[in-house]
């Protein structure tokens, strides 16, 4: 992973479907702390998942930025 980082300029938005799966990550963490934030009095600020997409140097597909947050709530609701 280091290579990788490297290789991209240190950016990770250079690389669009790394940087999808860590836009994914971070939701299902917000999705996680959201749920259990009234217990624990944690305020959670949103995040605008189309934005972080567009931030990519490299277009994602476009149904992939408009479909991200089912994809992501889907993967959530599978309790994998």
């Amino acid at each position: 992973m280091v290579e990788m980082f490297q290789r991209s300029g240190n950016s990770l938005t250079t690389l669009p479907m790394f940087w999808f799966r860590v836009v994914g990550y971070a939701y299902l963490c917000e999705l996680t702390l959201r749920e259990i934030s009234t217990t624990i009095g944690l305020n959670v600020q949103g995040l605008d998942i189309a934005e972080l997409l567009a931030g990519s140097s490299q277009e994602l597909p476009a149904i992939r930025i408009e479909q991200a947050a089912g994809i992501f709530l889907a993967i959530y609701e599978a309790d994998l």
